[in-house]
């Protein structure tokens, strides 16, 4: 087995599994970056069986990545096979021809003309114009005989509006005459600046299919547009694009033509098995296709003319509703929640310090607290506490509630400490190194501090993340209604929405803060608590 021996790899429990990087020339080809599989087992001579047998339809799966590989190279050097410029380029060029032709008014439907508020008067002159100008025309043979000047008619028109018409047609019989000066081959080229305002003139030309690079660039100019709104923050649009544009290339590596694939004949059975590939969970797969449902949406909704079907809203349809393999977060005990309090606290990374103490503190999410700035922390006020909202570097996310986090014992002389240091401005992140990590790089920093050992059952999952739900059997161990404990623990409702009122109103009232004080005090007292709370009941999200 050799080399290959690097690729199986043993847990801290015992249990065997697969993984290999894949090769960088080939990310973009295969739309992932690592290959990952569980054997489910302890069994050494087993995990070597199952080993062998995956690790053939790996190489399997690379060999045939080098063949596509190859084919979307030789297509990219050849001018006849999916060039880019001969998708993205003459989109483009339409567009400007189309726009310069509507801004001049000269688009057919642009074209002047009587309305059902003309009057009988004006029915009259244009009729009668009609009849001069179509007389003219036909005795002067002036079809063949057009130029950029559109020369005068020898009669008199008398509906002002008529003579604007007249100007139009002239215009549609100069290209006319263009493209008849056009040879055979010229007449054929779609490229062609004459046959492109010819087509659009007579109102059946189309650009050519829109491909998955297409897509991508639209609807991420849709996305920065939106930015540049201020619709969304610095970090939600730099994750969209980055998330966007994985799963485009993943879906890509489903056809020899790659991101070149014209949307009109992408592979649902191919993207399907691809996705299903590269994530086992169907939530992570439903969500994931959902981002590529929303890019065909919005090209579907701005192009209706050129609308495509929704190969990924297929997809998601044929995911089951319910993941079967989605695991329940274990509720830790109190004694594996004090070990990872002592541990994080001896954390030398002061950022990853306080974003681990906080989700032990108060179920707090690690994206939500590393996205804090200095002015989210008032340690003045008549109670010291941290605001948790939307702010200019991290949104709060839709499910979760706006709130205020009241700082009491060790937390609160953990953040004293740290922001006594802090030597940036009121609106910078308070956690400089963190707030930009993705989230599962983040969790690595916190999950070293676990304690060690713990087995979760087959249907149970055992993670950093869990401390979050350990915060409603805290806080009900204390005696906290529902309503003021889902508050805390930021869990959006009727019920915590109109706490975050009655708060915010009486936020110069040191009554009222003292009491949300009194509530955080007892759950930071609490020793013990029941463990057999599920996720499922207070927070789907």
């Amino acid at each position: 087995m050799g080399k290959t021996k690097r690729y199986l790899k043993e847990s801290a429990t015992g249990f065997w599994s697969y993984r290999r990087v894949v090769p960088k020339h080939l990310r973009d080809i295969m739309g992932f970056r690592e290959w990952k599989k569980a054997f489910n087992t302890k069994v050494k001579a087993q995990a070597f069986k199952d080993f062998a047998e995956y690790h053939q339809e790996v190489e399997n799966e690379i060999k045939i990545a080098e063949e596509r590989l190859v084919k979307a190279k030789q297509s990219l050097s050849s001018p006849s096979q999916f060039d880019e410029k001969l998708y993205i380029e003459p989109t483009r060029k339409w567009m400007n021809i189309y726009k310069r032709l509507h801004s001049q008014k000269r688009l057919p439907h642009q074209a002047p003309k009587l309305d059902i508020t003309a009057t009988e008067d004006e029915q009259s002159r244009w009729a009668s114009d009609m009849k001069l100008y179509s007389d003219e025309m036909l005795k002067n043979d002036r079809i063949d005989d057009y130029s950029t000047d559109f020369k005068k008619l020898d009669v008199s028109l008398k509906h002002p509006r008529f003579k604007e018409y007249v100007k139009h047609r002239d215009y549609i019989r100069y290209v006319e005459q263009e493209y008849d000066l056009l040879n055979l081959e010229e007449q054929s080229d779609e490229n062609n600046e004459i046959v492109i305002t010819r087509n659009i003139l007579s109102g059946n030309y189309r650009p050519p299919d829109p491909t998955l690079e297409t897509l991508l660039e639209f609807y991420l100019e849709l996305k920065r547009q939106e930015f540049r709104n201020k619709e969304r923050s610095v970090q939600q649009q730099r994750n969209l694009e980055k998330n966007c544009t994985r799963y485009m290339h993943l879906a890509a590596s489903a056809h020899p033509e790659g991101m070149l694939t014209p949307l009109s004949q992408l592979d649902k059975e191919g993207i399907g098995k691809k996705f299903e590939e590269s994530y086992e969970r169907t939530d992570t797969r439903k969500r994931n296709l959902t981002d590529l449902r929303a890019a065909i949406n919005a090209w579907n909704a701005s192009k209706v003319e050129y609308q495509v079907n929704n190969v990924f809203h297929d997809l998601i349809k044929l995911i089951p509703k319910k993941d079967p393999q989605r695991k329940q977060r274990r509720v830790w005990t109190p004694d594996q929640w004090r070990h990872f309090w002592s541990s994080i606290k001896g954390e030398e990374n002061p950022e990853v310090k306080i974003v681990g103490m906080l989700l032990a503190y108060a179920g707090k999410p690690q994206g939500d607290s590393a996205g804090l700035t200095r002015d989210d922390v008032k340690l003045n006020a008549p109670v010291p506490h941290i605001t948790y909202e939307t702010n200019g570097i991290r949104p709060i996310g839709k499910g979760r509630q706006d709130m205020v986090l009241p700082l009491v014992g060790e937390m609160l002389e953990t953040l004293q400490s740290y922001c006594a240091a802090f030597k940036g401005g009121r609106y910078d992140p308070l956690f400089p190194s963190l707030y930009r990590l993705y989230s599962g790089d983040l969790s690595n920093l916190i999950s070293k501090h676990r304690p060690k050992g713990v087995i979760a059952s087959d249907n149970e999952l055992f993670d950093s993340y869990g401390l979050r739900h350990t915060f409603k059997p805290r806080y009900e161990a204390a005696g906290i209604k529902e309503k003021h404990g889902m508050y805390l623990f930021g869990h959006k409702s009727k019920a915590t929405s109109q706490v975050h009122v009655n708060y915010a109103k009486g936020a110069k009232h040191e009554k009222e803060w003292s009491k949300l004080e009194k509530r955080m005090l007892a759950i930071n007292e609490i020793q013990d608590w029941a463990t057999d709370t599920k996720f499922s009941d207070y927070d789907p999200k």
